[in-house]
């Protein structure tokens, strides 16, 4: 199966540090691939990388051509662009060309599958962090990407909205990278596991 995005020898550091070096990475069409390690170790800028939000101080990324890629923030207040959590979680779609009403209905259906779609009118910045995180994930997922680039989706949320999350990236049959601060088989046997160093990603060969 081809590569959508291939990582070359990545490095990144900043006033003379190094935050990590020699990344080498080959994410293929639906691939379930989970980054893990300690605090500090660049996990949210290498995945800002992969984004092209960032820049690695050597090395390169490949990525097919017409690639669509969606993100998701650790923090979910940087995320947000529209003032309602409907207008927001619509927000990609209507960018995309989607008509305003499909646009809506399809953030109404993710709302629902969270459980949410009783917050839609909401203002976003009233909301509790488990929720905004919520809104967020729903506003990463509602688009049709290539692959799907999550920056600790599970954070603020119980064991019960995560299950929800979780049920949803499932059905979708694309690429996932996932940063996470603990391992976890979030796809099951079809999680390929990653723990992130200063010198580069280590294959965890149980998964």
């Amino acid at each position: 199966m081809e590569n959508i995005i291939e990582v070359q020898n990545l490095s990144f550091g900043f006033d003379g540090k190094t935050v990590f070096e020699n990344i080498n990475l080959d994410i293929k069409k639906n691939s379930k691939i989970l980054i893990y390690g300690a605090n500090g170790v660049g996990k949210s800028t290498f995945l800002s990388i992969l984004a092209s939000l960032n820049s690695a101080t050597s090395g390169q990324i490949i990525v097919k051509e017409n690639l669509k890629i969606s993100y998701l923030f650790q923090n979910s207040n940087d995320q947000f662009i529209a003032p309602s959590v409907i207008e927001d979680v619509a927000f990609s779609l209507l960018v995309e060309g989607v008509n305003a009403k499909i646009a809506q209905n399809h953030a109404t259906e993710i709302l629902e599958k969270f459980e949410i779609s009783h917050l839609k009118d909401r203002s976003i910045y009233n909301l509790s962090g488990g929720e905004k995180r919520l809104v967020a994930i729903a506003g990463a997922l509602v688009r049709d990407a290539d692959v799907y680039l999550f920056d600790e989706p599970f954070n603020e949320l119980d064991s019960y909205k995560s299950e929800l999350v979780l049920k949803t990236l499932k059905e979708k049959n694309r690429a996932f990278v996932i940063i996470t601060h603990h391992k976890r088989d979030i796809f099951d046997k079809d999680t390929i596991s990653y723990e992130l160093f200063k010198n580069g990603l280590v294959s965890d060969l149980k998964s």
